[in-house]
């Protein structure tokens, strides 16, 4: 799972140990047998990978999702904040492009 670092009683943290816990018992749940899951492909690369669990990714029909970049609404991104919504709203139309 992706890490997000706070003060251990922030409520990101806390979030982020919830999704992290749900994600765990989805696979847990799959691994037993008798389920199946759509999930996001990094819960299943390197050692968040859960044995015994077969992956395929969907290619038809085609998924999609929204992304959003969250902020405090009191404060603007910094310059490496808007930097990386560049850099991802880049990567993003480059993705959405016919091959």
């Amino acid at each position: 799972m992706p890490t997000i670092s706070g003060t251990s009683n922030s409520r990101c943290q806390g979030r982020t140990d919830s999704a992290a816990r749900a994600a765990s018992i989805v696979s847990a749940l799959i691994s037993a047998g008798g389920m199946a899951s759509i999930l996001p492909a990094i819960t299943l690369v390197g050692s968040a990978a859960p044995k015994g669990i077969h992956a395929r990714r969907i290619v038809n029909p085609t998924l999609s999702r929204d992304l959003v970049i969250a902020r405090k609404a009191s404060r603007e991104l910094t310059d490496a904040g808007e930097a990386f919504a560049g850099l991802l709203a880049s990567r993003v139309q480059k993705s959405q492009m016919p091959a």
